[in-house]
């Protein structure tokens, strides 16, 4: 439809607080936890089991942003206790179970059907060439529940971003701990720090030697804050991401787009507990979600 790429970082804004609830509620936990899977192993079984059985090395790659250490303690011993697509099955009836505690028995669960299929013809159909997790996600049956099924629907629209976000950090070469430094210092406010570096496995001497290699491009200053060329650089790192994603975007029709953002906004506004500033965290996605602008 050839829509302002500003669009495709609305859409991801209204739909995160939804789709990373399935890989954080205790209801996905639960279903796992019979393997003998602890939270963070849930964490990196239920993201990546889309990609098969990958080796952790592999799922380092993918995710880019954490340290091999913390995806080998992630990974190690999940696919010998549960395969991945009983990982997926599980966690579809886990997202359901967590749906239905938040949303409701009240809830209009009809009034999911038209968007979730608008947004399933397009994930369907984009083209996810040098996209791994977005390609994994793609391949996954869509289940018959309807919130399983606009949340499989989402996570394939979520990593296809995600992926081209990899895509645009390495062709900038940035290594996984230097784009966390780089985005942390764009937006200080919208990250929780410490729990990104204990979670990403990037503190301490990592962090440090990261901040050193940016310092030595000339990207950040002495006080850690970005320099000219660092604001630059890391917007145009997101511009390209923005640009990247809207393969999928730019296959609704207006209407399909309006529908679909404010049925994502009222359902992550609802897992946010109608937080209204943005909330620190890993990822940072802007909360409010900035306006759909489309005609």
């Amino acid at each position: 439809m050839g829509y302002d790429s500003a669009v495709a970082r609305a859409m991801w804004a209204a739909m995160e607080g939804f789709t990373g609830a399935g890989l954080l509620t205790s209801e996905v936990r639960s279903v796992l936890k019979p393997f003998g899977l602890s939270g963070m192993q849930t964490f990196f079984a239920v993201r990546s089991a889309p990609m098969g059985a990958a080796t952790a090395p592999a799922v380092a790659a993918a995710f880019h942003g954490f340290a091999p250490a913390v995806v080998d303690r992630g990974m190690h011993g999940i696919w010998t206790a549960v395969t991945p697509p009983a990982v997926i099955a599980l966690s579809h009836d886990g997202f359901a179970r967590f749906a239905a505690r938040t949303f409701g028995e009240g809830f209009p669960v009809d009034s999911l059907a038209q968007p979730t299929a608008a947004l399933a013809s397009a994930v369907a159909s984009v083209d996810v060439a040098g996209r791994v997790l977005a390609a994994g996600n793609q391949a996954v049956t869509l289940p018959e529940d309807p919130w399983a099924r606009l949340w499989r629907c989402t996570m394939t629209a979520r990593e296809f971003r995600g992926d081209s976000h990899v895509a645009a950090l390495v062709a900038h070469n940035l290594s996984g701990p230097e784009s966390q430094v780089l985005s942390t210092a764009w937006k200080p406010d919208g990250y929780d720090i410490p729990m990104l570096q204990r979670s990403r496995g990037i503190e301490g001497e990592v962090w440090s030697a990261a901040q050193e290699a940016l310092g030595a491009r000339g990207l950040i200053d002495a006080q850690g804050g970005l320099t000219a060329d660092g604001r630059e650089l890391r917007a145009l790192i997101e511009t390209q991401t923005d640009e990247a994603a809207m393969r999928i975007w730019d296959q609704l029709s207006a209407l399909e787009l309006k529908q679909l953002h404010a049925l994502l906004l009222s359902l992550s506004t609802t897992v946010m507990g109608g937080a209204t500033s943005t909330p620190k965290s890993a990822v940072s996605a802007p909360w409010p979600p900035p306006e759909l602008a489309i005609t």
